[in-house]
């Protein structure tokens, strides 16, 4: 009698995980415009995704900027953001590179866009981790020491198009304050937010000379410059960078919101300080001359 083996195959049939896209429509990006002599707001500015396109077969975002003017497209692929941008059509550079998030310490970033930090291929010097106002973690890139600083999925803390921009343009610079999807804020600077920062509009209005909650003055600075942090913040610390992204100095766990920061003996140029605190960080440039 021939010895009959059955074989039982089961098979687990379930659904293909994939991670949630970080651009979906109704994603706003929205920042302030101010000026890095006197730290005063010169307007408030927002850019948001909404709707699909497809260019040579991929599809992409729509960008918005202000109120609702068409200023390119987005796509993301493999944690890279990829834009075509209104604002590079001249020079027919097409798609660029616009953000790499699945960078490690010491990789370099080359894109092909001809402006802002990523023309010169920065080199990803630290990688920190940050808490979202949903408690979420994600990780925080330091480019060049500091001269960008990126959050995972979200972008530059300077506005989602700073990297391909130019770095410093008649003493103002952006900063991003808000970043939400659907209603829910995901990313908040509390140390630069004013109270209706997050508060969308179809028609944004400047607001001039009102203060960053994050004071640096006298700014431009021919020595000593004062600092002054907003009440509430957790986990402090301060690094100052060169241009170069060279740390100059350092200032960690510390109790005190003002004190002084004596440039004297420091060359002159343009530095970056960067305040980071448990679920948000924010950065000033300070100019010495």
């Amino acid at each position: 009698m021939k010895n009959i083996r059955i074989f039982t195959v089961i098979l687990f049939i379930g659904e293909a995980t994939q991670a949630q896209s970080n651009l979906i429509d109704n994603t706003y990006w929205i920042e302030y415009l101010f000026d890095t002599r006197d730290q005063s707001i010169q307007s408030k500015n927002q850019q948001f995704l909404q709707g699909d396109t497809l260019l040579n077969e991929l599809t992409y975002k729509k960008l918005f900027i202000g109120d609702h003017n068409y200023y390119g497209c987005i796509r993301e692929n493999e944690n890279k953001f990829y834009a075509e941008l209104v604002f590079y059509e001249p020079q027919e550079l097409g798609e660029i590179l616009l953000y790499d998030f699945s960078v490690s310490v010491g990789d370099t970033i080359i894109s092909n866009t001809t402006e802002g930090i990523l023309s010169h291929s920065p080199i990803i010097t630290e990688i920190d981790t940050i808490e979202l106002e949903n408690n979420e973690k994600r990780k925080l890139f330091f480019l060049n020491g500091g001269e960008d600083i990126w959050i995972e999925g979200i972008g530059s803390i300077y506005g989602l198009l700073f990297p391909a921009f130019s770095y410093v343009t008649n003493y103002t610079t952006t900063h991003l304050v808000c970043f939400k999807q659907n209603e829910v804020v995901y990313y908040r600077d509390d140390a630069l937010c004013l109270n209706d920062c997050c508060s969308l509009s179809t028609n944004i209005q400047p607001i001039r000379n009102q203060k960053m909650n994050v004071r640096c003055y006298p700014n431009p600075t021919s020595g000593k410059v004062i600092i002054k942090l907003p009440d509430g913040i957790d986990n402090k610390a301060l690094i100052l960078t060169d241009i170069t992204g060279k740390k100059k100095w350092e200032k960690k766990k510390f109790s005190d919101n003002s004190f002084e920061l004596d440039l004297s003996y420091f060359d002159n140029g343009i530095y970056t300080l960067t305040i980071k605190g448990k679920n948000y960080v924010t950065s000033h440039i300070i100019i010495k001359y």
